[in-house]
């Protein structure tokens, strides 16, 4: 009876170091595998923090070369000389681009959200589920400049600028963020006189002296802004090809 004992101690014994060896062995599998997604993951984070910081960029340059031009177009050249004269530049963007007042480090700039995107089936790893926020800060970057040229008065508007770009995987509790920081960013704003120089294309109606239609074809080709204060007559698919802002006066082109 005492062998037996014996043995079935040790038979116990070696039972639980196996046991113990087996649970470290898949504990160390099921660690090793979250730390291989957690590295996963925190990678797709910054792909979006990145896909953000892009977004952010490509918005800051539509809305100062596209929507700004649109927006000051209408307006009076004295506005432009009260931000000169007042030396704030910010308060251009306030007013034309929707740029709102924030706290900037104990300074004051003005900040606009880019985007808050969700990013479903973006990849063609369907496991990514996440999204990202991206933040523009501008800050004024000296007193604005005034000078003359050709009796045209024009104004100089600096600015520098930061992007902040979070990227956010929500497929994991809790949920994996990385920050993505743009900085030393600079830009101007030129506001001058609008001219008829500026046009590639301009005309009062868009047709021959005689009347007939002006048809746009393939090979029609602008280098430059085109408009017309009647309406554009356009031919074949694909039809002409423009590099910049198509405007016409009516609300529909033929």
């Amino acid at each position: 009876m005492s062998k037996k004992g014996v043995i079935l101690a040790v038979s116990m014994v070696v039972m639980l170091v196996l046991l113990v060896l087996i649970g470290v062995f898949f504990w160390g599998a099921l660690s090793e595998n979250r730390a291989v997604n957690t590295e996963k993951f925190v990678v797709q984070s910054l792909g979006l923090a990145e896909a953000g910081a892009n977004h952010a960029l490509a918005e800051l340059r539509n809305l100062t070369n596209n929507q700004l031009p649109i927006t000051v177009s209408n307006d009076s050249s004295n506005k432009f000389k009260n931000y000169f004269s007042s030396g704030n530049s910010l308060e251009l963007l306030k007013n034309y681009l929707g740029f709102t007042e924030q706290d900037c480090s104990g300074g004051v700039c003005y900040s606009v959200s880019a985007s808050s995107a969700q990013l479903p089936g973006v990849f063609t790893d369907t496991s990514v589920a996440g999204n990202y926020n991206a933040i523009i800060r501008v800050v004024q970057d000296g007193a604005p400049e005034k000078f003359t040229l050709g009796g045209d008065e024009r104004y100089i508007f600096h600015y520098k600028f930061s992007i902040q770009s979070t990227g956010n995987i929500i497929r994991v509790i809790p949920n994996i963020q990385r920050i993505i920081r743009l900085t030393e960013g600079d830009f101007d704003i030129i506001v001058r006189r609008d001219n008829f120089a500026k046009y590639a294309l301009f005309t009062f109606h868009h047709t021959t002296p005689s009347g007939t239609t002006v048809w746009f074809t393939d090979n029609t080709n602008f280098t430059g802004p085109v408009s017309t204060n009647d309406r554009f007559s356009f031919a074949q698919n694909p039809s002409a090809h423009f590099t910049e802002l198509v405007t016409q006066h009516q609300d529909r082109a033929r």
